[in-house]
């Protein structure tokens, strides 16, 4: 793995991070805060071509779903029939 979020927020209510191109050649990782960080692999190659990672602190994503993303993604329990 390239970086590892202990405790990583992306809004008050929303655990994790949003994985995001933010150019071509720059994948960020972007979160609201984390507890700790670090970055591993500050660069990557990616179908041949270099690409930087970074962490980015400091975005908030209002439109994430409170809880965990595991959670959101398995489904939220109360929203199953």
């Amino acid at each position: 793995s390239a970086a590892w979020l202990y405790d990583a927020l992306r809004s008050e209510q929303a655990y994790g991070v949003n994985i995001v191109w933010a150019a071509a050649d720059r994948l960020e990782a972007q979160f609201s805060q984390a507890a700790q960080t670090r970055l591993y692999q500050p660069e990557a190659t990616v179908a041949g071509l270099p690409v930087k990672i970074v962490l980015r602190p400091g975005v908030i994503d209002t439109s994430a779903p409170p809880g965990g993303m595991l959670y959101n993604r398995l489904g939220r329990p109360h929203d199953r029939s």
